[in-house]
This record gives C-alpha cells, structure tokens and sequence, in this order.
C-alpha cells in the first residue's frame, strides 16, 4: 500500500512553535483519545497520551490466541465522511492509512417466522427487498431516506457543536424547526408513518441496541443509524477493526505526538477549577494547560478526581453483550446474519432487559458475523453476540469461563461492571 505524505495544514501555525506550545495531556488511548491527540497536534498543541494498556486501542483492541486474531471491541465502521474529516484536518488522506471494503448486503435478519430481510446499500435491491415484507413499501424508501437524511445531517452538526452547559443541548436549531421535532419524537412512530409491517419497522429500529438503547425507548434521532447503513454503507478495515487505532497511533506520531503505554493514570489535581496536573502509578506527575481524559466519565470523576459525577438524575448503565468469538479455517457464509424473535416478542424481551433491569431468557436479537477480510492472509477470528442487560460481575466458574472473564476485563470497563447472561 502506498503512503503520501502531506505537510501539516496552516492550522499548525495558529500557535507558537518550539518550546512554547501549550501542552495537552489526553488521558486513555482509545480510538476517542487517539482522534482528540490527532486533532490537537494537527492544530500545533504538544501532546501526551497517557494509557495503562501496553498499546492502543482502549475497547477496539485485539487478543491472539493459536495463530489467530480476535477483535476485543466495535465490528463495524460507518460514516466513513468522519473518518475522512479526521484525517483531513491533519492534511492526509484516510485511504493511505486503511485498506477499507465495503460489505453488501450489510446483514441478513432472519426472523422467526422464517422470512428474512437483507439491508443493503444498492437501492434498487433494497427497495425489492422491502416490497418482499410488505408490498408497496418500495414505493416509501424515498421519504424514509430523506426523512431519516434530514436527521443524520442535522444531528452531526448537533453533536460536532461545543457542549459545556446544559443549555447547549437544548439548543437544536443545528437541526431545524421540522428536524428537530422529528428527532425528539418517537422512533416507532416515526417508523410506523413509512412501513406497516412490524418487521420492516424492527428493521430500521433495532439499530439502537448498537448503542445499547431500547428501541422502544428511543428518539426519532436515532433513525440516522439506520440512514448511515443505507447512504454510506457498512465498511471493515483490512486486517481487522484495530487497524483503527494503529492507523491512528501512526498519524499521531508523525505529527509529534508522544505515547506513554503502561502508564495508568491514578490521581488528577484541580486548582481553583482546573485540571493542573496528573499522576501516573509511577509517581510521575505532569503539568499541561489543558487535559483531555477519554476515560469513562464516571471512573475519572470517581477514581482520579474522587468526586461524585454531577448529573441531574443518577446514571444508569445501559444494556450490553455476551460475545463468543470462534476460529475457522473453513469456508465462512457470504453474509452476517441476524436473527431476531418475532416483533412482539422482540419487544418484551427488550423491555424486560432496559427498564426492569433483568437478564432475559432469549436474547433479543442474536448476530453471527463473518471472519473479517484478510487479502492472502490467515483467517481472521468470527463472532456472535447477543444483546443483554447488565449485572454485577460474580467470580466465575470453570476454566474456561474464568479464561473469558479474564481476557475481557482486561479491556473492559473500569468501573466493576461486565456484561453477562
């Protein structure tokens, strides 16, 4: 793969060079505080990333067990134009970093009454396979596309927008009058105006639950995940999902940016409203002018500042997963698969996981992915995951088991919870 590299846009000369530069700390090196390095030091910022790993990654990271490779964290990559954005602010090309492909049809639901729907980004074929479900509704995915396309516009610039007070959220004026009556109405109901049958309309809802989100409980904004899948389709980086990181981690130290792996950070200091310093297990303390902690916000508030986290309403953790990964040497389906109970049963089981706060005896929906792409390479890890409600972690049982626990809490949240079922 070829590499060009471009020379740093103008925004690195809005500040001083040398030793001059005001210094950023960025706490955690997931893929949010690789962005957040990539952008600071694209814009002439000195920058330090903290991280308690031994490399990159944070949740997108990766385990190797026997010759193959095992994604820890996200499968999908959509919005590529953010990816793009990302990039270009640092005067690069994306495609010089990942060898991405694009996957179609993106996934195949299948239902329990043994029909099936294929999501796809060819709009012919998805209108076939809609009229399939329900006859006439091809003749809706145009005002389902511009609809949900008014809010996946508006709501990237509702969400790129600085948010330090309250009153920022509130403002929706990024989306519009329209847009932003649609985005805080009723997803259902909003799927319902387009598509009668019940299993188009948990077709283009169930999306939410990527979030860990009721589907039955959401905003209409939240139809954008739906419009992203179709407009900009469902993309794998070669090589698997921490090729992310990595490419990440590459752009940020041409730019300058320095990496301290295995350098968990245990204590922030505050003066008279700042953030002034942090401290490492090591005993290492550094001083910056502005620090950027990508940690999960109840662990930094909790853990490095011993604070309680200000909210207006006690947090709540939302739903997570049960993941089974597998190896394989043999041939692998064409397409990953979802498999979703009935729309009333969905329903239940998703209530019953979101607002009573208890593990379900099925799944409400279960995804079976195939291998990711390896050009002439050894096969890559498959997956399965189920979505589920969370629970204390207990202490489990069987070697195996154990082994999974594990492996996953050394990538997983730092707060003392896991996801179960």
């Amino acid at each position: 793969m070829t590499t060009s590299i471009a020379p740093v846009p103008p925004a690195a000369s809005r500040l001083s060079t040398g030793a001059h530069r005001k210094q950023v700390v960025v706490i955690g090196a997931g893929v949010g505080g690789l962005a957040s390095a990539v952008r600071l030091a694209a814009a002439g910022y000195r920058v330090t990333v903290l991280e308690r790993h031994e490399g990159p990654g944070g949740r997108a990271g990766t385990w190797r067990s026997e010759g193959f490779t095992f994604d820890t964290g996200p499968s999908l990559v959509m919005m590529l134009e953010c990816w793009r954005d990302l990039f270009a602010a640092a005067g690069r090309r994306l495609e010089d970093y990942l060898d991405l492909v694009q996957i179609d049809p993106c996934y195949r639901l299948t239902f329990t009454d043994g029909s099936t729907f294929e999501m796809t980004s060819q709009l012919n074929r998805l209108v076939e396979n809609m009229e399939a479900l329900e006859p006439g509704a091809g003749t809706r995915v145009h005002r389902w596309l511009a609809e949900t396309g008014e809010l996946y516009h508006g709501g990237l610039a509702f969400i790129r927008r600085n948010m330090h007070n309250p009153l920022s959220m509130m403002n929706i004026s990024a989306i519009g009058a329209r847009g932003g009556m649609r985005a805080l109405g009723d997803l259902q109901a909003m799927a319902r105006r387009h598509f009668r049958d019940e299993r188009l309309q948990q077709a283009i809802t169930f999306q939410t639950l990527y979030l860990g989100i009721s589907p039955y409980r959401s905003p209409g904004v939240y139809g954008l995940l739906a419009h992203s899948e179709v407009a900009g389709g469902i993309h794998y980086p070669m090589g698997g999902m921490h090729q992310l990181p990595l490419a990440l981690e590459r752009l940020g130290t041409e730019l300058g940016v320095e990496y301290r792996y295995g350098s968990p950070v245990t204590r922030l200091e505050r003066d008279a409203g700042r953030i002034t310093a942090a401290t490492t297990a090591d005993g290492h303390r550094l001083t910056a002018d502005a620090f950027v902690a990508n940690s999960d916000l109840p662990w930094t508030y909790q853990e490095l500042l011993g604070e309680k986290l200000p909210t207006l309403l006690p947090p709540r953790f939302s739903c997570s997963v049960v993941l089974l990964t597998w190896a394989s040497t043999g041939p692998t389906p064409a397409c990953c698969t979802t498999t979703s109970p009935s729309p009333a049963t969905s329903g239940r089981i998703v209530r019953r996981c979101s607002s009573a706060r208890r593990c379900p005896t099925r799944p409400p929906s279960t995804l079976w992915r195939r291998p990711a792409p390896t050009r002439g390479r050894r096969p890559r890890a498959a997956r399965a995951s189920s979505c589920w409600c969370l629970r204390r972690a207990r202490t489990p049982r069987g070697p195996s088991t154990g082994r999974w626990w594990a492996r996953r809490s050394r990538r997983g949240p730092s707060n003392g919870w896991s996801g179960s079922g």
